[in-house]
């Protein structure tokens, strides 16, 4: 029987060793600099936003791309959506889910680690966590 994927997958460790038994698959929602300049390694990328002469502005096929992935993984598999620290991921969640997309997951710490107003540490970061990072595009 298999256990339910977290809503939250709040330790890296533990969501890289599912990534390595194709189990989950990151899903980097930062911007396409962001990611490029470091991600983790192995994780796909669909950025919410894209950095313009006009400022930030939403993917307009951001729920495409995710579908898309969708379309590539096995049912079983969790994608689980990151950003930096945790903001950006959960309003991709938010999207995604509106749009009915199954099999979704929250890595909070996202890249840099999640913080509250104070600047406390409320989520471990993928960065801080010392597992494998990538420079480069990359897909699951």
């Amino acid at each position: 029987m298999n256990t339910p994927a977290p809503a939250e997958w709040l330790e890296p460790l533990q969501l890289w060793r599912a990534m390595q038994l194709g189990q989950a698959c990151y899903l980097d929602v930062r911007t396409s600099a962001e990611f490029i300049a470091g991600h983790p390694a192995g994780a796909a990328h669909v950025a919410l936003y894209e950095d313009g002469a006009a400022g930030r502005r939403l993917q307009p096929e951001f729920v495409a791309h995710v579908r898309a992935l969708r379309a590539t993984l096995p049912p079983t598999c969790v994608i689980v959506v990151g950003c930096r620290t945790g903001a950006r991921s959960g309003l991709a969640l938010q999207v995604l889910r509106a749009s009915a997309i199954a099999g979704l997951a929250h890595f909070p710490g996202g890249w840099a680690g999640g913080t509250d107003s104070w600047g406390r540490v409320t989520a471990v970061g993928w960065l801080a966590s010392g597992l494998p990072t990538a420079t480069s595009d990359a897909i699951c």
